[in-house]
């Protein structure tokens, strides 16, 4: 389902902003380095696919071991 993920790992990881962004298939990650006070923090963002078929895979393969997570949804 198109609720902004793709758009929302983009903006972050990159600072782009696509008017049409490609749907996504399968699983897309991005990296993104920051430092915050003195501290190197690397993030991995996923972009998985809204597809419900693949939404019984997603839970502990996506986020074991992460230390956020953000959930995207459409509340419309």
């Amino acid at each position: 389902k198109k609720c902004g993920k793709t758009q929302f790992q983009n903006r972050l990881t990159k600072d782009i902003y696509n008017q049409q962004p490609l749907i996504s298939i399968g699983v897309d990650f991005a990296l993104k380095m920051i430092t915050q006070g003195g501290i190197k923090v690397k993030m991995q963002v996923w972009d998985p696919t809204g597809a419900e078929r693949y939404m019984t895979a997603l839970p502990k393969a996506y986020y074991r071991g992460a230390k956020i997570l953000f959930l995207c949804v459409d509340l419309s």
